[in-house]
């Protein structure tokens, strides 16, 4: 949750997050193997939405970004 924040700046924050997770958990064992993450981003703007509807939103823009190759921010817009 990111209150008070831009739907591109959380974006940004995710990707971020999604870039440092690939680049610093490497495994000591096997250097090959690799460690990455995809996130779903969304935006919670209508007045009659729950907290369930953004965490609808933001599960279904993940399942997007897991479908489209894994590794990934996927930002569901509105």
């Amino acid at each position: 949750m990111l209150p008070q924040t831009v739907l591109e700046e959380a974006r940004g924050v995710a990707e971020r997050i999604r870039q440092t997770i690939e680049d610093q958990l490497r495994s000591s064992e096997n250097p090959d193997a690799r460690c990455t993450v995809s996130i779903g981003v969304a935006e919670h703007w209508e007045a009659d939405s729950s907290v369930n509807d953004l965490f609808k939103a933001a599960d279904d823009a993940l399942y997007q970004a897991k479908s489209e190759g894994r590794n990934r921010v996927s930002v569901l817009e509105n």
